[in-house]
């Protein structure tokens, strides 16, 4: 037997040595059921298991050694259940792992090193939970982790090297959160990473090195930046410099009301600029300057009365400029 599902019933509780004779055994799904805890020795037997899948019970903890026996596994879901917290004991023995996910629990701190042992983790999942704050040592061990997503939680704030050890990391979601400030050099080390996602915050400004100084022999790999539905009320001259590689920027649904001419400087690649649903009055001249390879503009729904008759000079090769809902 390789794959075994007993979703969807009233499963209450796994007794010892259960699965004890399924040596075979690849998957086994076990959502949708009554589980509250998961025993120690639960699952003795099935030693090849791959996929584990405990997703909507209603699950508070488990055994610090309770995956202990299931060294090739790959893949574990405990979204959807009512874990609190989350220890570097739970892990220990899951070394071949690659996907995590505790999205939809009522996790409201991450232990230091709690995910120390997971050297082969590729994706974590962590989104809706009630995380407030991300501490320094809360991602040791990380070194191969490619994606993480941390939306919908109550985040304030991280730790300046909070996320230091994701060097490997390429997309970290930060949406829906109650971030108000963006602490310096926050995303320095992440210098893989490709789309960086802060919508429904509460952002009030974009701050010049908030990424990272702009360094000589290289440039941050960022492709797709997301700020939309924040507060954001200016643009600090030269606040994506490092960002050389962007290819899209979504500004939409903040409190802009001017853009400055030295706002866009380092975004040569960029050609994709969502400002709609601000509002902006007016705009420098040459604030689109540094924009050559631009494309498409969205200015929809600001209180634009007029346009600078330089605005559009200097994106060659812009295709779609929209300006509905404003004022011209």
């Amino acid at each position: 037997l390789n794959h075994l599902s007993f979703s969807h019933n009233r499963i209450s509780s796994l007794e010892p040595n259960c699965f004890e004779t399924l040596k075979l055994l690849l998957t086994l799904d076990l959502r949708n059921n009554h589980l509250r805890q998961i025993q120690s020795r639960s699952y003795i037997g099935p030693s090849r298991l791959t996929m584990l899948l405990l997703a909507k019970n209603k699950i508070k903890s488990f055994s610090p050694n309770a995956f202990e026996p299931l060294t090739k596994l790959q893949s574990l879901d405990l979204s959807h259940n009512a874990l609190v917290c989350l220890s570097k004991e739970s892990f220990q023995s899951l070394l071949k792992i690659s996907r995590l996910s505790f999205s939809y629990n009522k996790i409201s701190r991450l232990e230091p090193y709690c995910f120390e042992p997971l050297n082969n983790l590729d994706a974590l999942d962590l989104r809706n939970n009630a995380l407030r704050q991300v501490q320094n040592l809360s991602f040791i061990g990380l070194r191969r982790l490619t994606t993480l997503l941390l939306a919908e939680n109550k985040i304030e704030s991280f730790s300046p090297n909070a996320l230091e050890p994701l060097t490997k990391l390429q997309s970290i979601d930060l949406s829906h959160n109650d971030l108000v400030c963006l602490p310096k050099e926050l995303f320095l080390s992440l210098i893989r990473i490709d789309s960086l996602y802060l919508d429904q915050n509460m952002i009030t400004r974009v701050p010049r090195n908030w990424y990272g100084e702009s360094k000589p022999w290289g440039t941050y790999n960022l492709n797709k930046l997301s700020f939309s539905h924040n507060k954001i009320s200016s643009l600090e001259p030269f606040c994506f410099e490092a960002l050389n590689n962007l290819v899209t920027l979504d500004l939409r649904n903040n409190a802009l009301r001017q853009v400055q001419s030295l706002s866009f400087i380092g975004l040569s690649r960029l050609t994709t600029l969502l400002l709609a649903e601000n509002k902006i009055e007016s705009f420098s001249p040459n604030a689109f300057e540094p924009l050559t390879k631009l494309q498409s503009l969205d200015l929809s729904h600001n209180d634009l009365v007029c346009l600078p008759k330089e605005s559009f000079l200097s994106p060659f090769k812009i295709e779609s400029v929209t300006l509905g809902g404003d004022s011209l």
